[in-house]
């Protein structure tokens, strides 16, 4: 995981969206968007809140995170603690 450049505000996480499979022809198959469902698979990037650090996987809320970019480190999304739903846990 690369380490970004950026520390989030009190409360807040910087995510990373899970890839998701490819088409044949190179196109992103999200589920998710597809069916207009509210929640997404993330990698947490950097938090400033506790019970979340660097590598987490988690299930957000998809509409209650901003997307932002960070230059040549890419798009990432930011959102709060509330928008978190839970940790994934293997």
């Amino acid at each position: 995981m690369n380490k970004v450049n950026f520390i989030p505000a009190e409360n807040k996480v910087l995510i990373r969206l899970i890839k998701k499979e490819k088409s044949a022809s190179g196109l992103i198959l999200d589920k998710a968007v597809e069916d207009n469902i509210a929640t997404q698979n993330g990698t947490i990037h950097a938090s400033s809140t506790d019970g979340y650090t660097e590598g987490d996987e988690i299930l957000f809320n998809q509409f209650a995170a901003l997307e932002i970019s960070l230059g040549k480190q890419g798009k990432y999304l930011l959102a709060s603690k509330e928008a978190i739903l839970g940790k994934i846990t293997k």
